[in-house]
């Protein structure tokens, strides 16, 4: 259970910034669905599968922490690409290992600015600690995917 500490943000504050991350994991998610069936080569899925494992994983953290603290873990239905946004986002989905790199790269960016913003946060020591934890994932899943767009650029 997060200790709140004296410098720390409110409860609701805390729920609340838990919560946002939750649901960009899971957006996160929704696009490493979207794209691994374009990853024709087979290290390179299965270190993207890892990744969005690794997602997962953090959905599972964020909504631990957010029970943790008295709260319910956010509804799915209010995450992303639900109903015909979720058509349109498969419709247009990349059919290339460069064009999947692209929109992952897209999405980890997004992802990483949030948790950027949010892990120097006045938080109870397990929450901040939890949260830098998951930053150090994502720039590994960033700095990865940057890697092979580069290696895929210079190839072409």
């Amino acid at each position: 259970m997060a200790v709140m500490e004296k410098d720390s943000h409110p409860p609701g504050a805390v729920i609340a910034v838990l919560g946002t991350l939750l649901r960009i994991n899971l957006a996160v998610m929704a696009d490493y669905d979207r794209v691994l069936g374009g990853i024709a080569d087979e290290i390179m899925h299965a270190r993207l599968t890892a990744f969005r494992e690794k997602h997962q994983a953090h959905v599972s953290a964020l909504s631990d922490a957010i029970r943790s603290m008295g709260d319910s873990t956010p509804e799915q239905s209010k995450t992303p690409r639900k109903g015909l946004l979720a058509w349109v986002a498969s419709f247009f989905s990349p059919r290339s290992t460069r064009g999947a790199l692209v929109a992952l790269k897209r999405a980890e960016e997004n992802s990483y600015r949030h948790y950027n913003r949010e892990v120097s946060a006045a938080f109870p020591r397990d929450i901040k600690e939890m949260l830098r934890a998951q930053f150090t994932d994502e720039k590994i899943h960033l700095d990865y995917i940057a890697e092979n767009l580069k290696v895929l650029k210079s190839s072409e």
